[in-house]
């Protein structure tokens, strides 16, 4: 499918491809365990104050690690369809570089909505590893989600298991 973007599927600057000011207003980068929460957070506190769209924005991008607001970011390329040459911040209020959240706990994620009307119905889904060792060229998902992390057996994993049998066979059936 060709869709005329310059983009390169293992390309670090993919975010940069395209023009996402046009679709989105904040686009959170790295890991969600931590950054959702504080994002999520900070919103509801300023959106209970008088400021204008542009200004929340701003504030977000500045305080919130990973909150990437692509209209304060100028991105120069080499050519039209070329590679990037440079991103600078329209803002010094704003990070030059946005930084991708890592979560770095030996806790993974588990399903935390079971339900017979899902993708993938009545299972509890447990993530016992993010990213991959491998490191094949052809993957992303090796590259997207590094640093290759696993969870700990008897902090993550089995009480993940248990909270899973016991919601899986009462919920579902």
């Amino acid at each position: 499918l060709d869709l005329g973007l310059p983009l390169k599927l293992w390309d670090e600057n993919i975010l940069l491809k395209t023009r996402q000011a046009d679709f989105f207003d904040v686009i959170l980068v790295g890991d969600g365990e931590e950054l959702l929460e504080e994002f999520i957070s900070e919103w509801q506190k300023l959106k209970s104050l008088d400021i204008s769209r542009t200004e929340a924005l701003t504030r977000l991008a500045a305080t919130v690690e990973g909150a990437y607001v692509p209209e304060l970011y100028e991105v120069e390329y080499e050519c039209a369809d070329g590679p990037v040459k440079s991103v600078k911040p329209v803002s010094s209020e704003v990070p030059a570089v946005v930084k991708k959240r890592t979560f770095r706990s030996r806790t993974l994620a588990a399903s935390t909505v079971i339900t017979p009307i899902s993708a993938w119905e009545n299972i509890h889904m447990v993530e016992a590893v993010r990213s991959c060792p491998e490191m094949c060229r052809f993957c992303l998902a090796s590259y997207s989600t590094l640093p290759f992390r696993s969870a700990s057996i008897e902090e993550g994993l089995i009480p993940a298991i248990d909270r899973g049998l016991e919601v899986s066979t009462t919920c579902c059936r």
